[in-house]
This record gives structure tokens, sequence and C-alpha cells, in this order.
């Protein structure tokens, strides 16, 4: 999804894109990185990227990575890629994408995220346990 956290028009860098995860039951996600490709067309475009992370559906929100800062608008090669690193770990996530320093726009190429779909702790010391008893059984 997309939006705004102010009012559209007003001149404040206060857009986002947004998009979920959630992982099967009894299952958790394990974020480790993001990657993306972007282009500023122009000098006027937002310059400073940063992206966010939400494990209570929206209600709060975590910095994931560090702020960067796109200093070549309209230069060159025009997509650049920028890589954010952090770990969270949550059944769900919400991840926001939240460029600020600008007004113009911003185009996206892709967008990678990297990690991995773990067990839960609970689920798999279930699953040993059962594992267990059939061996148990069969003796």
């Amino acid at each position: 999804s997309a939006g705004t956290s102010g009012s559209v028009g007003d001149s404040t860098p206060d857009n986002w894109l947004q998009f979920s995860m959630t992982a099967d039951a009894g299952q958790t996600i394990s974020l480790t990185g993001i990657s993306m490709s972007a282009w500023r067309n122009g000098a006027g475009a937002p310059e400073f990227y940063r992206w966010f992370y939400s494990t209570d559906s929206g209600a709060s929100w975590t910095t994931f990575g560090d702020l960067y800062t796109e200093d070549t608008a309209g230069l060159g090669s025009p997509f650049e890629v920028s890589n954010y690193s952090g770990s969270v770990t949550a059944p769900s996530l919400l991840l926001r994408f939240a460029p600020t320093g600008g007004s113009g726009n911003i185009h996206i190429d892709d967008i990678v995220v990297t990690g991995a779909v773990i067990p839960e702790p609970g689920a798999a010391l279930l699953g040993a346990l059962g594992f267990l008893a059939l061996l148990r059984r069969r003796r």
C-alpha cells in the first residue's frame, strides 16, 4: 500500500510505500536485509531514504538499517542501489519505505528482502517431542 502521514500536496515529504509479510503458522520471519534500486529524477526529489518495520500492525515503528543519502539525482546511471541491514524476528512484519528531503519523484526499480522463515521454538520443540515419542513407541 502507499499513503501519506500528512496532507497530500502540503510540501512535507511524508509519503510512504508499505508492504506486509506473514509467516505460516508455527513459523517466524527473520529479516536481515533490504536492498532497493531507486532513481531521483531531479534535485527536488527526496534525497534521504529510510526503512521502518512494525511488529504490531503499525501501532509503532522502528528504524531498519541506516539512513541512505542519494546525491546523484539525474547523473550518469540513473538507478542507485541502497542497502539496509538489521535484525528483526517476528511472525508478521509491516515494512515501510519513507523518503524525505524533497517533494519530487522517486522511481523504484526493485526491492529485495533477505532473511529466512524459521520454525518457532515452541513448534520445533513439539515436533522433537513427537518424534521422540514415535521412536519410543516403535521399540
